[in-house]
């Protein structure tokens, strides 16, 4: 069976998601501050989101995040890509 092709809108609403997700937690990330970049840290920092060579979308989250945070970028995640 073929993956399903992931579509330029789900990836938006993905972001769209990781964004609430900033806001939400945002006590969290604004104490902290980006090594590679000097800003505040983001949700962006810990959870990222990639095309496998197969076609499927995949998840990674860094150690470090919260487990309340984790968990509601796997839940966005598997909203928009399930």
């Amino acid at each position: 069976m073929e993956p399903t092709k992931v579509t330029n809108l789900q990836i938006e609403a993905f972001k769209v998601e990781l964004e609430k997700i900033n806001a939400k937690y945002s006590r969290w990330f604004t104490p902290r501050i980006s090594k590679l970049t000097g800003e505040m840290d983001k949700v962006n920092d810990y959870c990222r989101s990639y095309l496998t060579a197969s076609g499927e979308m995949q998840l990674h989250i860094k150690d470090g995040l919260p487990i309340e945070i984790t968990k509601d970028c796997r839940l966005a995640f598997n909203a928009v890509f399930s």
